[in-house]
């Protein structure tokens, strides 16, 4: 008869990190859903196309800030998980309550790129971006602390 606690069983991380590649490459995607398509008054030129690619600026830099922030979190959860061998379903839930906090980057950043001159928007955003950093340590502390790797 097995005496294994239930928390003790260990699983590989492949289930993870194939979830952990999806949710990153469809947040990575949805950010471009976020700049707007344009609404030229009028007869379309080339000088009204450029106006409006002009007005587009800040969203183009948020859109590119917002992308090499997701490639950056999903590099250091790479990175992570080179290391981290095993997994339980402890690490899982904080894995997808982390992805969770990820998959709200689009909303926060597009919340930011409307409403950024507001501090509501920038304070929401930075929480999020808080919360991911808290559960990305919560994730290494407790793989280190059930010596996962």
């Amino acid at each position: 008869m097995n005496t294994t606690d239930k928390h003790d069983i260990w699983l590989t991380t492949k289930r993870i990190e194939t979830l952990v590649d999806g949710i990153f490459a469809i947040a990575m995607t949805l950010l471009v859903l976020n700049i707007d398509m344009p609404q030229i008054a009028g007869t379309v030129s080339n000088p009204a196309i450029w106006q409006y690619m002009s007005s587009l600026f800040q969203q183009l830099g948020i859109y590119a800030f917002s992308f090499i922030l997701l490639a950056s979190f999903w590099r250091a959860h790479h990175l992570q998980f080179f290391y981290i061998k095993r997994s339980d379903s402890v690490l899982i839930w904080l894995n997808v309550i982390w992805l969770m906090f990820v998959a709200l980057v689009p909303f926060s950043t597009n919340f930011v790129s409307n409403f950024g001159n507001h501090p509501i928007p920038m304070l929401f955003f930075n929480i999020n971006m808080f919360i991911i950093g808290i559960f990305f340590m919560l994730i290494w502390y407790y793989a280190n602390r059930k010596n996962s790797s």
